[in-house]
């Protein structure tokens, strides 16, 4: 069912006496009021004065109730509401929903309609008409009693399935999250630092081809301004469109965007249920499409945290390879992430070695205790003065005789990983750092390793190997440290590697003066330590 209508009328004058039950010119408003008071719904519901404050229904998870405002109607209390009622009602059409949220619209004085969308894909209606109250019980019996079996009988489903995600980076955890997803809805509780600790409750509608059909959010931010501090997102996509509403205290954001005709998926950088739906649904149009193997699958990717407000929709690709695995790579990503998939598309691990969220991720059996991991994530963040960066910006400074040097670079932690052949491998240009590209300075001309410099602005980057480690000098600077361009190098100079006396958590580059004319370039992190000579003049 694509959409679904239920319409409630209620008629008190001049019913006739045969079985047609048209609407009689004059009838009363059957209003919110009169259905808050009717024996359908619990007595603790209060009736509200103006039924823009009931507009919303909701079907709760397995049919097995709907919810008017805070009134239930439960499916087993249906036959006793209506033999109690002193009218008989007849049902048409009878459906039911897995997970459907609907609202109902006031639309004619004597009518209620209630619009909204399932799961089936299918237009149907519901119609509920009240008869005049001579000859509830046997219509009852006759009408209202099978309908009510067929409703129990569509209201099977499929088991829901309980499952989560840990993301570690090294041994320090940046994301849990906790999944039920029943048929095509799915509903999550996580928390991530990445690095502002954010709590998240999704509820996601999938189409049958697994894309995302409806995702809505809410988000609690512990350390942004009180006024941000809580965010609710709601993604519609409609065929080619994808339309968002974010909401906080400081107002409302509304975007749209075409997607050209890609899958539409949803982008959080640590939210691992999401990289499943990207996999699976990617996956899911290249086996009905049927690409050829090895094909990339383009993906158009929106966005749902505040500091991504501003981009409008990015590309994505996936790609299945060899042994169950897939490949993604997207705008953020900065490289080419790694998922193990089984034959239902299920992500079972993660790895971004390859790409710069060098995470590892692992599915859980075991549903994790999200709302204490959170607390817990929330209070260091507060004990820490508020955010901050996973690998922070730091500069060195130091004067060798007259000549003054500066380095600006982030200090990742090692985190228990395995650094070089690990996270740095072998052969590749390392960032020498975090985030953006090294910087560095001199205030006169040197000679550093085996390359001139004359004064001025640089970017270092290194190249390990499994016998050394090669040091590069670029001259394009500002750039986010993946951001390499070949072109742009000075040269290559070779660095001398030794293991530290000790090991060093945090990446620290350091000048160390010799003499007035001579220092030393000292690189260190983990077991390793890199030196390269410099020299003034």
């Amino acid at each position: 069912m694509n959409s679904g209508n239920v319409k409630f009328v209620e008629q008190h004058h001049h019913v006739s006496t045969d079985k047609r039950d048209v609407q009689v010119a004059g009838a009363r408003p059957f209003g919110i009021e009169r259905l808050i008071r009717s024996p359908f719904v619990s007595r603790d519901s209060a009736a509200p004065e103006n039924h823009v404050d009931a507009v919303r229904r909701r079907f709760a998870q397995y049919g097995h109730e709907f919810v008017i405002t805070r009134g239930i109607i439960a499916k087993g209390e249906l036959r006793n509401a209506l033999a109690n009622s002193p009218l008989s009602f007849r049902i048409e059409n009878v459906f039911c929903f897995v997970r459907h949220e609907v609202e109902l619209k006031y639309q004619t004085p004597t009518h209620m309609e209630c619009r909204g969308l399932s799961n089936s894909l299918r237009d149907t209606d519901i119609t509920i008409r009240a008869l005049r109250s001579a000859e509830p019980y046997a219509f009852l019996m006759k009408r209202v009693i099978p309908a009510i079996l067929v409703l129990a009988a569509c209201t099977k489903t499929q088991p829901a399935e309980h499952y989560g995600f840990l993301a570690r980076l090294g041994r320090d955890t940046v994301s849990v999250e906790s999944v039920t997803r029943t048929g095509s809805h799915i509903a999550s509780d996580e928390v991530d630092r990445f690095p502002r600790v954010r709590q998240r409750h999704t509820e996601i509608d999938l189409n049958e081809d697994g894309s995302i059909r409806r995702l809505v959010m809410d988000i609690h931010s512990p350390s942004e301004p009180v006024n941000q501090r809580d965010r609710h997102v709601e993604a519609t996509v409609t065929g080619n469109r994808v339309s968002i509403v974010k909401k906080d205290k400081t107002g409302t954001k509304k975007s749209a965007f075409d997607t050209g005709g890609g899958i539409a998926m949803a982008h959080l950088p640590q939210m691992y249920s999401l990289y499943e739906l990207y996999f699976a649904a990617a996956l899911t149009h290249a086996r009905a499409a049927k690409v050829a193997a090895g094909e990339r699958i383009e993906m158009r990717q929106f966005y749902i945290d505040r500091e991504f407000d501003n981009f409008p929709l990015h590309r994505g690709y996936v790609r299945a390879i060899p042994g169950g695995k897939a490949e993604i790579r997207h705008d953020w990503l900065s490289g080419t992430g790694e998922a193990l998939l089984d034959s239902s598309f299920r992500l079972l691990s993660y790895n971004g070695a390859r790409t710069t969220y060098k995470v590892e991720v692992t599915r859980l059996s075991d549903l994790p205790d999200v709302k204490a991991i959170g607390d817990r994530f929330a209070a260091l963040e507060t004990q820490a003065g508020g955010m901050k960066s996973l690998s922070v910006r730091d500069t060195s400074r130091a004067k060798i005789g007259s000549a003054e040097f500066s380095v600006d670079y982030g200090r990742p932690l090692a985190r228990g990983r395995t650094l070089i052949g690990g996270i740095l491998p072998y052969g590749e240009v390392w960032r020498t750092g975090a985030n953006a590209a090294t910087q560095f300075s001199t205030s006169q001309p040197i000679t550093i390793g085996s390359l001139h410099l004359p004064a001025g602005m640089y970017t270092l980057w290194t190249v390990p190997r499994p016998t050394g480690v090669d040091l590069i000098v670029n001259k394009q600077t500002g750039q986010w440290g993946t951001g390499y361009n070949r072109s742009f190098d000075v040269g290559r100079t070779p660095m001398k590697s030794e293991t530290a006396s000790e090991p060093v958590e945090k990446f620290t580059i350091s000048i160390v003066p010799v003499d007035a004319t001579h220092g030393t370039l000292v690189m260190e992190w983990g077991p390793f330590r890199w030196t390269a000579p410099i020299a003034l003049g």
